[in-house]
C-alpha cells in the first residue's frame, strides 16, 4: 500500500511539475532584455532597451544691417549712397544638411521656417543623438517639390500655411522666398517722399539658393536642444544694387534684380562670433 502510494505521489508531482510549466508566464519576445526560455506564455512583461531620444536643434539669428542691430525704419545708406530703411524682411529656409568631420551627411528630417527680424529662435527639426557636425548647408527658399505644395494644406502656424502679408503667390508660381520692402531717398532731399519705395519679391525654383558649409562644429546630446547662432545682414541682400533706379521686382517682372538679391543671400548669413 505505502508503494502505491509513493508512485501516486510521484506522478502527481510529475503532473504538477508539467502543468507548472505548459502555464509559465513570462516574456517570449527574443529580443526584449528579460526574455525567459521557459515561459510559455507572454504575460506583457518584456522590457526592450530605449531608443536614444533625438537632440533639437535651433537656428538662432542675430538680425543685423551693417554692423548695427537691425531695426524696421532705421536709416542707412546701400552701396550708393542712397538713404534708405526697412519696413519689411522676410526670408524663408529650409532643407538643412549637416556633414560630420568624414565627410558623411548625417540624415535630416526636411523643415522649413519663415524667418523675420521680428524673432530670433527657430526650431529646425531634430537630430540622431550621440553624433558630431562639423558643417550645416542650408536653403533659402522652398525647395522645388514644396513649392508646388498649395498653403491650404498646411495647418495655421506652419511655415508654408497662408502669412499675412502673404508669402505665396499662386499654384504656378510658388512661394515668395525671400520678401524685402521699404523707402529710398530717391531724390537726395534727406526724407522719404511719396512713392519713393523699394520692393522686392523673389521667389520661383531658379532664385533658390544655397548657403554652404557654415562651420558649426557641435555634439548632439540626447535629449537636449543645440542652439546654432547665425548674423544675418539684412542689408546684404541689396549690396550692389543703387535703389535709386532699381528698386522693384517681382521677380517675373524684373528677373535680373530679383537674380541680384537672390545671389546676395548666401552672404547674408554667417556664423555669429
Amino acid at each position: 500500500m505505502k508503494n502505491k502510494n509513493k508512485k501516486y505521489i510521484v506522478m502527481l508531482g510529475a503532473a504538477m511539475a508539467l502543468f507548472s510549466t505548459s502555464c509559465r508566464k513570462g516574456c517570449t519576445d527574443p529580443n526584449a532584455l528579460n526574455y525567459d526560455d521557459r515561459a510559455k506564455k507572454e504575460d506583457n512583461s518584456c522590457e526592450y532597451e530605449s531608443e536614444p531620444e533625438d537632440a533639437d536643434i535651433n537656428l538662432k539669428f542675430y538680425h543685423m544691417l551693417g554692423t548695427s542691430t537691425f531695426a524696421f525704419n532705421q536709416d542707412f545708406t546701400d552701396d550708393f549712397g542712397n538713404m534708405c530703411t526697412f519696413t519689411r524682411a522676410q526670408m524663408y529656409i529650409s532643407n538643412p544638411v549637416y556633414v560630420d568631420d568624414s565627410g558623411d551627411t548625417l540624415a535630416a528630417p526636411a523643415e522649413y521656417i519663415l524667418i523675420s527680424p521680428d524673432e530670433t529662435t527657430y526650431s529646425i527639426g531634430t537630430l540622431a543623438a550621440n553624433t558630431h557636425v562639423h558643417t550645416m548647408s542650408l536653403l533659402i527658399g522652398v525647395d522645388t517639390a514644396a513649392n508646388n505644395d498649395d498653403p491650404a494644406g498646411y495647418p495655421s502656424g506652419h511655415a508654408l500655411a497662408y502669412q499675412t502679408p502673404a508669402m505665396h503667390w499662386n499654384w504656378n508660381s510658388g512661394y515668395i522666398f525671400i520678401a524685402i520692402e521699404g523707402h529710398v531717398d530717391t531724390s537726395g532731399n534727406g526724407i522719404y517722399d511719396a512713392g519713393e519705395d523699394f520692393v522686392m519679391h523673389v521667389g520661383m525654383n531658379s532664385m533658390a539658393r544655397n548657403v554652404q558649409d557654415l562651420i558649426v562644429e557641435f555634439n548632439a546630446v540626447e535629449g537636449m536642444t543645440h542652439n546654432i547662432s547665425l548674423d544675418i545682414d539684412w542689408a546684404e541682400l541689396i549690396a550692389g544694387i543703387n535703389l535709386k533706379t532699381d528698386n522693384s521686382s517681382h521677380t517675373m517682372d524684373n528677373m535680373p534684380l530679383a537674380a541680384a538679391v537672390a545671389n546676395n543671400g548666401p552672404n547674408a548669413i554667417t556664423i555669429h562670433q
